[in-house]
């Protein structure tokens, strides 16, 4: 995976918009990330972390919007790489609140994220879109997962620094950091849950068989008194097997209850029996004497209910005749209202016509509808002419308003055209000029930015000059030692092998077995190849050094060509008339840009202006024949309405605003009196045949006869039913009589009590006998469910032991495990990263220094397990990592570092993937010169391996060897922080 580009806007403590371009500190290999503590320089790898995964393994991924800026700034981060050749782009934004954007108040944008993969030709594609899917996309793409990757691009250099002296009981938790240890930690809790679960239930499963074994006891003890038997002694503390004996026991008592049970049975049956058929005789003998009574009374009620039927009956046929007589009232009445209606809507509309002085016949509305055509014609004439009078009055006005409006409107656009024409010829005197002067200042720009590049290249040929100067006398300077050195070795070649040589053995030089006079060794100690090849790596590394700074600044000589012997006051000076020239091009840019657009518009105002002017010519000498044409046509209307009086048309016209409406309705009311008179005789014929139908002689003495509807209709209803009482009450007696009714009432009383008694015996028996049965069968199912939660927690209870033998050794350690089983995981993974770090230590070191962690316990007082060594092949015995020198430390922790990163991207469920860019967070502010020195030639070993390495630190001494590429700094008034990158 190589990054590319990092943009970001209001994340962590950086209020603005921010952008890291990693591709541009590509070619430096190894630079810095520098700015004061506290600032967010880790925040530039939490944010392409998040923008990944939507997580921050070490902080709180819910809260990565910054502080410093209000509801209106969106928080997001856009972060592009590289994967398996292809270029993506990931996009993500957090659960924020920004205004509405109808009305006022916030609303809730969702968290999302979106990756697209960007094609060969520019394009975009889809790959991913939604916060889950993103970050599960991502993952796979990577290879790792956030925690994994944190580790393998951000090397905690820091940590492992003081992991190397940490003391043996603070290593633990320093690994358990760098290893993601809380998983252990995480499993020593789960399994305590799970012992204390796995108790609780069993206690659970023992109270649970117990409390069955109890009601087994107590059902079976209630058989027994059920049976009035004495309970056993050994019922209330036996155990489980006991039980069925005990149970057994009862068979035959309960055999002897069951037939005593249906003894009883059967003699309640037949006192029932007994009891029902009493019951039934005496309900014959009840029923005849209330019938009857039923029929004497309707004997005695006889008379009175005919009497009221006669009466019922002469009211129906008196009915009709009342009613008769009630129609042609009314109908008299709705005549004499039909006349009083027409006399008076005649009146008026006489009334309306003397108004006009016009006389009429009111008895013929056809006569008065001719008059009122009449008038109404020569009304309306009159309305007609006064109007058109009127409105060519207000036309000939309007014209003469609108040739004014004409004559103005003309002068006003020709004014506004001569002005439009003087503007266009000022700004064409002066256009040429400025465009012929003009200069882009994006290209202006471009050359300061390359001259800013250049100047900072200058620089660094500044210092490199002075440390080529250096390692080219060190270079030398270690070819001089390595000479002195190998010269010594060979000139006591000839000692040492003499030293070898033993009596009567041949020689391996002569072959020789006489050796009369070995070499010896004239003055000073001897020295052995070892020494020869320390002072070869020394030599070697001294000129590599000052190749790679030859190389280095060939290659800036390269870069700045004839800049390379201008000085950088002078370039500072160039710097600064450039960026008056950009000033000057931008405010000149501004101008024609301004003067440009507008000639342009008054391009278009002119033509415009032109239109217009041309319009309102025509549109006077419209209005101006309109306004002659206006005046002749008023005239006409004044002589046509001359004679004609407006008040006298006015009174007119009103009169006859309603008066046909009241001829249409007089019309009506002639109608209605005639059919009132025909309804009126209609009813007198009614009423004489319904006299004649009635039989009686008057309206009168039939309004006499006549009862209320509802007195009428009850008397009648009371006839019929007398009527069917009657019948009813003697069929009923017959058929009592045909069953039997007896002479005297029976005595209910006594058989029922026979049968309640012989009940109660049976009831009471067959409580027992069910009661006995229901304890049995309580006895065995408690039994039955004893037996089940018995055999079920069986396996229950051998997972609680083996629960609480996982959590001992997982906390303390067991057979075969002298340690907690967090440790002993740690010290695996101790293990492969040591051999990892030295494969890296092994390059570092030209193969002299090795780690390996302690495997014997030497004091068994302490914290065993986690314990780390050197071993050094120019010493020889192993020994602790506290006796390294302090760059010696630095290559250790380092080489840790690496080696983490090495089995988190490589080994265990990653895929393999490499990593082309790392960062090393801290870890340098304890070293002196020498070790920061050693430390940063370190650093340049891992960057020649074809790794880009950022260094995030705040010391001053490594960003004055080293490139700032990345620069962090604090915002003014305590609002945030900002970034600089320097390609």
């Amino acid at each position: 995976m190589r990054p590319i580009k990092l943009k970001f806007k209001a994340f962590g403590s950086y209020a603005g918009t921010e952008e890291v371009d990693f591709a541009s500190l590509a070619p430096w290999g190894l630079f810095v990330v520098s700015g004061p503590t506290g600032t967010g320089k880790t925040t530039i790898f939490d944010a392409m972390c998040w923008a990944l995964y939507g997580s921050m393994p070490l902080k709180d991924s819910q809260n990565v919007r910054s502080d410093y800026v209000g509801a209106e700034v969106r928080t997001e981060v856009e972060f592009t790489f590289e994967s398996e050749g292809q270029r993506y782009v990931v996009t993500r934004n957090p659960d924020q609140h920004r205004p509405k954007e109808r009305g006022s108040g916030l609303t809730t944008e969702k968290a999302n994220a979106f990756v697209v993969r960007i094609l060969p030709d520019g394009a975009t594609e889809p790959v991913a879109t939604g916060a889950r899917p993103t970050s599960a996309k991502c993952e796979e793409l990577i290879g790792l997962s956030a925690e994994q990757f944190q580790r393998v691009i951000l090397l905690p250099q820091g940590d492992f620094s003081k992991f190397l002296m940490a003391k043996t009981d603070e290593r633990e938790p320093l690994l358990s950091k760098l290893f993601g240890g809380k998983i252990f930690e995480d499993l020593v809790s789960e399994l305590k849950a799970d012992a204390v679960r796995l108790r609780e239930e069993l206690k659970e499963s023992d109270n649970l068989a117990a409390n069955h074994l109890v009601g087994a006891r107590r059902y079976l003890s209630d058989c027994y008194q059920h049976l009035e038997l004495d309970v056993p002694e050994e019922l209330e503390t036996c155990e489980r097997h006991p039980l069925d004996e005990l149970a057994e026991l009862l068979e035959v008592p309960k055999e002897a209850l069951s037939a005593k049970v249906a003894s009883l049975k059967k003699i309640s049956d037949e006192a029932t029996s007994k009891h029902t058929l009493a019951k039934s005789s005496a309900q014959r003998f009840e029923q005849a004497a209330l019938l009857r009574k039923e029929l004497q009374d309707l004997e005695e009620s006889k008379d009175e209910v005919v009497a009221a039927e006669h009466a019922a009956r002469s009211s129906q046929k008196a009915r009709p005749v009342v009613e008769a007589a009630s129609a042609r009232d009314v109908a008299q009445e709705n005549l004499k209202t039909a006349i009083e209606r027409r006399e008076s809507a005649s009146g008026n509309v006489a009334s309306i016509f003397e108004t006009l002085n016009v006389p009429v016949d009111t008895s013929s509305t056809a006569a008065l509808r001719g008059h009122y055509d009449e008038l109404m014609s020569v009304t309306t004439q009159q309305i007609s002419a006064l109007e058109a009078a009127s409105e060519t009055a207000d036309a000939a006005r309007v014209a003469d308003e609108e040739v004014e409006r004409a004559a103005e409107a003309l002068k006003a656009a020709q004014r506004s055209l001569q002005e439009v024409t003087d503007r266009m010829a000022e700004i064409d005197a002066v256009l040429p000029a400025k465009r012929q002067a003009f200069t882009d200042p994006a290209d202006l720009e471009e050359e300061r930015k390359e001259l800013a590049k250049q100047s900072e290249r200058r620089g660094s040929l500044e210092e490199t000059l002075q440390e080529a100067g250096t390692a080219a006398k060190n270079a030398n300077a270690a070819a001089e030692k390595y000479q002195e050195v190998l010269t010594a070795f060979i000139s006591s070649t000839a000692p040492r092998l003499a030293a070898s040589l033993i009596d009567d053995e041949p020689c391996p030089v002569c072959g020789s077995t006489d050796h009369p006079t070995p070499a010896t060794i004239d003055s000073g100690a001897s020295t052995d190849f070892t020494q020869v090849e320390k002072a070869g790596t020394e030599r070697d590394d001294a000129k590599d050094r000052s190749s790679l700074l030859q190389r280095k600044l060939a290659e800036l000589r390269g870069l700045l060509g004839e800049l390379a012997d201008v000085s950088l006051e002078e370039l500072s000076e160039r710097d600064t008339a450039l960026a008056k020239r950009v000033s000057d091009a931008k405010n000149l840019q501004t101008e024609i840009t301004q003067l440009e657009k507008e000639l342009g518009d008054l391009v278009e105002s002119k033509d415009e202006l032109n239109t217009k002017v041309a319009g309102f010519n025509e549109r006077h000498t419209l209005a101006t024949r309109t306004l002659k044409q206006a005046r002749s046509a008023e005239a006409e209307a004044a002589s046509r309405t001359a004679e004609i009086d407006p008040d006298a048309v006015n009174t007119a016209n009103d009169a006859l605003a309603g008066l046909k409406n009241k001829i249409e309705s007089l019309d009506d009311l002639f109608r209605a009196v005639a059919t009132n008179e025909g309804q009126l005789t209609s009813c007198q014929k009614r009423l004489g045949e319904a006299l004649a139908a009635s039989g009686y002689e008057s309206v009168d003495l039939a309004s006499e006869a006549l009862l209320e509807l509802d007195v009428e209709n009850a008397a009648l209803e009371a006839a019929a039913r007398h009527g069917s009482d009657t019948t009813a009450a003697k069929a009923a007696l017959s058929q009592l009589e045909e069953q039997g009714i007896p002479q005297d009432a029976p005595d209910l009383e006594k058989s029922e009590s026979a049968a309640q008694e012989a009940e109660t015996m049976h009831s009471d028996s067959k409580k027992r006998l069910d009661s006995l049965t229901a304890d049995l069968a309580r006895v065995g199912q408690a039994v039955k469910d004893y037996d089940t939660v018995t055999s079920e927690t069986a396996p229950l209870r051998t997972r609680t032991e083996t629960a609480e033998k996982a959590l001992k050794i997982c906390k303390d350690g067991g057979a075969g495990v002298p340690m907690s089983l967090k440790r002993w995981v740690l010290t695996r993974e101790l293990d492969r990263v040591t051999q990892a770090a030295n494969v890296h230590l092994a390059r570092m070191t030209n193969g002299r220094f090795g780690i390996h962690r302690k495997t014997e316990q030497s004091d068994a007082r302490r914290t065993f397990g986690l314990d780390l060594e050197v071993s050094d092949a120019e010493t020889g015995p192993s020994r602790p990592t506290s006796n390294l020198s302090g760059g010696e430390q630095f290559q250790a922790s380092l080489a840790l570092a690496l080696g983490l990163a090495d089995v988190v991207s490589l080994g265990g469920t990653s895929s393999g993937r490499s990593f082309e860019a790392l960062f090393v967070d801290e870890g340098f502010g304890s070293l002196d010169a020498a070790s920061l020195d050693a430390a940063i030639d370190t650093l340049e070993q891992l960057q020649a391996e074809g790794r880009t390495v950022g260094v995030i630190t705040h010391v001053e001494a490594m960003k004055q060897r080293l490139h700032v590429g990345i620069e962090v700094s604090r915002l003014p008034n305590s609002s945030g922080s900002t970034l600089k990158v320097h390609a």
